[in-house]
């Protein structure tokens, strides 16, 4: 599923390079979706709707996270997900 996302991505946006970047804090879980292509052509919600950002939007919001979607040159998807609070007692 995740190959097709990216390939559909790349198809869309038209761009010829992709940088996915995952890293984390003790806190969050943080990931940077980043292309060359076209980018956002509009900020309006019609838009973010058929490029299924509404649907990443949701899905994040669902998990606490935050997502935040950027034109510069290309796509910019910033997205932040907290870290599930951790039982130690059962990972002893």
């Amino acid at each position: 599923m995740f190959l097709f996302k990216k390939f559909n991505l790349i198809l869309v946006s038209k761009a010829t390079r992709l940088d996915i970047n995952f890293s984390d804090d003790h806190e969050n879980y943080f990931v940077k979706i980043a292309d060359n292509g076209i980018g956002f052509q509009n900020n309006d919600d019609d838009k973010r709707e058929k490029f299924g950002l509404a649907g990443i939007k949701k899905n994040i919001t669902n998990l606490n996270g935050q997502v935040d979607f950027k034109s510069n040159n290309g796509a910019i998807i910033a997205i932040k997900v907290p870290k599930p609070e951790r039982d130690d007692k059962i990972h002893d």
